[in-house]
């Protein structure tokens, strides 16, 4: 008897990090010319197109117009599908929830380097996937040196004390030409909760920030690490990077 296995609904993106498609698996091989548009129905969705994946005990349902990753997704079996025996299996309208999204986002590290007179690091990256402030997702990035050893050692947090990291909770930490990021509040609607994905984002450390753990004048290296929480809770690999800084050197006294 062929089943649906309802647990194993995993929802698949495209390259902006929509919903594009949701894949339904059975418990065995189904017969190709037996699975149609009219056998699947999506809450709230329109269905596109059903194929049958490369593994043929999988379903893909195409959205015809994609989905936020956030949403949550019901699948409806309102049709019948047959095995490759010819063994026939009526859905009845069995709902199929928890369509869930298991890919974790991927980050993409362009910049980190020391600017405007050696008094700044910037730190320009991306992540492809719709991130939304107001659900599970986040963006920490964290700050170390190195130590004689080559060992990293976490920045500190001069006024709250702890590990410097940056989060959603940290003001407009993220900023692109068009407008800043993070967390929004109501008083300050400036900031923005949606980045769209691939944005190329900033952010910075610099010396007049007195709360970084940084002394500004030696030279060293200093390493960033960058993690994307996405909408669904799938947490990237950590991106990391690295710039040797140079602390300015004074002007001599007439210059």
């Amino acid at each position: 008897m062929t089943n649906t296995d309802g647990k194993d609904l995993v929802l698949n993106r495209d390259g902006e990090g929509k919903v594009e498609s949701i894949t339904v698996s059975f418990t065995e091989d189904l017969k190709p010319g037996t699975v149609s548009v009219e056998d699947f129905e999506v809450d709230g969705y329109t269905v596109g197109n059903i194929a049958l994946d490369e593994d043929a005990s999988k379903v893909v349902i195409t959205l015809e117009d994609a989905g936020n990753a956030g949403d949550s997704y019901t699948v409806r079996f309102v049709g019948s599908v047959s095995d490759k025996d010819g063994n026939a299996y009526e859905g009845k309208g069995i709902e199929l929830a928890g369509a869930k999204d298991t890919a974790a986002p991927t980050v993409n590290l362009t910049t980190f380097e020391q600017v405007n007179n050696g008094k700044e690091i910037i730190l320009t990256f991306s992540t492809n996937e719709v991130i939304d402030f107001a659900t599970d997702a986040d963006v920490k990035i964290s700050y170390f040196t190195k130590n004689a050893e080559g060992k990293l050692v976490a920045v500190s947090n001069k006024q709250e004390g702890g590990d410097f990291v940056k989060d959603k909770t940290w003001s407009g930490y993220l900023w692109t030409p068009s407008g800043s990021y993070s967390q929004g509040e109501e008083q300050d609607k400036n900031y923005k909760n949606v980045i769209p994905a691939n944005t190329v984002l900033s952010t910075l450390v610099k010396d007049s920030q007195s709360y970084v753990g940084i002394d500004w004048t030696k030279d060293q290296t200093i390493v960033v690490k960058v993690e994307v929480t996405d909408n669904s809770g799938n947490v990237s690999d950590v991106a990391t990077d690295e710039v040797d800084y140079k602390a300015p050197v004074a002007p001599l006294a007439g210059e």
